[in-house]
């Protein structure tokens, strides 16, 4: 019986700061520290009011229609080497949380997906 791989739980990014020998951030050191400056637009949203109701139309119908799209993780500008730059604000891998220790990347952040939502709203 073949055995299928399974996946781990780490996001290991080979880059020059790659050491198969860490395995685990026990001891803090400022070693593969980098700068993790980034420019991010999170979200944005474009929409488009049309008036439908005028004056002197009779009251039912639709008063007014909304189009739009949003868009979430839409784009990153950064030169850090990891898949995500932002900073957690605790260490929550160990239990308990530790709060003492923002900033470590243990490797578990994954690629944010980008998404587009397309919508209408009728005002009646």
């Amino acid at each position: 019986m073949r055995t299928l791989p399974s996946s781990s739980v780490y996001n290991v990014v080979k880059t020059k700061y790659y050491n198969p020998n860490v395995k685990d951030a026990q001891l803090f050191s400022s070693l593969f520290v980098e700068k993790a400056s980034f420019v991010k637009l999170d979200n944005a949203t474009i929409a488009y009011n049309l008036p439908l109701k005028r004056e002197g139309d009779p009251a039912g119908g639709f008063r007014n229609l909304r189009v739009f799209v949003t868009g979430y993780n839409l784009f990153m500008i950064t030169g850090y080497t990891g898949a995500d730059p932002e900073v957690r604000y605790a260490d929550y891998s160990v239990n308990p949380p530790n709060i003492l220790a923002p900033g470590i990347d243990r490797r578990e952040n994954w690629v944010l997906t980008r998404s587009f939502t397309l919508g209408v709203n009728l005002g009646f």
